[in-house]
């Protein structure tokens, strides 16, 4: 997903109903629903933020719509947010030109940000630390990877000292990150045994989107870097328990929020 515009249509652009009902004191936000006949824009999921940016709708005059929150609800994408207007007096119309365009910045923090917890993932295979993990969470300021299961308390530091040299290693290698289509039949055998320990949930699926970093591929369909270098620094900031799992966290200095 590295087209960051694209032309389509309106398909339908209505009023978002609230997820909840406001307090007597709170002044609602107007916020639409748009979507479109395609998208360019990846909707929030796999422990990715969405993206953002904006609708160049050809109405007389030309309206812009803000996007604010894209969300995928049984295969439709939803596209959430204003008119750069105070009103927009009648709505769009199904079938009226629109131009997409993603905010480039937002789209690589989130890549970079998805990309490292990937990173990480595959260091941790490296030196040796084989947990399960339970989730990818890429968002800022405190993006982490959690694992089943535990490390004694007394190896912490060591694995942060460890996991941060082979880090550190992989970006200085530069390698380039491939994403390519896979039958399900064969995930097991490209991707890492551990990730399946609990069975292939992507058994029913007639392909599955890869993607290699680093050497270790892992289904996922979010957006990446195009090498691993282009990640400039990950820091591993701390391993601390949370329940009966352990949270490596991350950060990336030379990305901004």
């Amino acid at each position: 997903m590295k087209t960051l515009q694209c032309t389509t249509v309106m398909v339908n652009c209505r009023l978002k109903e609230p997820s909840h009902a406001p307090s007597p004191a709170a002044v609602p936000a107007v916020v639409y629903d748009v979507v479109l006949g395609s998208t360019v824009m990846y909707p929030q999921g796999g422990g990715q933020p969405s993206d953002n940016g904006i609708l160049t709708i050809s109405t007389n005059p030309p309206l812009v719509f803000n996007v604010t929150d894209v969300r995928s609800e049984s295969g439709v994408v939803h596209h959430y947010g204003q008119f750069a207007a105070a009103t927009a007096d009648p709505l769009p119309e199904a079938g009226t030109p629109v131009e997409v365009s993603v905010d480039p910045r937002r789209r690589a923090l989130n890549s970079a940000l998805h990309s490292a917890g990937h990173l990480l993932d595959s260091c941790m295979r490296r030196i040796g630390c084989n947990l399960f993990p339970t989730k990818g969470y890429h968002f800022p300021p405190s993006p982490y990877v959690e694992y089943e299961g535990q490390i004694p308390a007394e190896l912490k530091e060591t694995i942060v000292q460890r996991l941060q040299e082979a880090v550190t290693d992989a970006i200085a290698r530069n390698e380039p990150v491939a994403i390519r289509p896979v039958a399900p039949s064969d995930l097991q055998s490209i991707c890492d045994a551990g990730l399946f320990a609990h069975g292939n949930p992507y058994a029913s699926l007639p392909e599955v989107r890869v993607v290699t970093l680093a050497g270790a591929a892992c289904p996922c369909g979010g957006t990446h870097v195009t090498h691993v270098g282009d990640l400039k620094q990950v820091v591993i900031e701390k391993v601390k328990a949370k329940g009966k799992n352990i949270r490596v966290s991350y950060a990336l200095p030379t990305f901004a929020a």
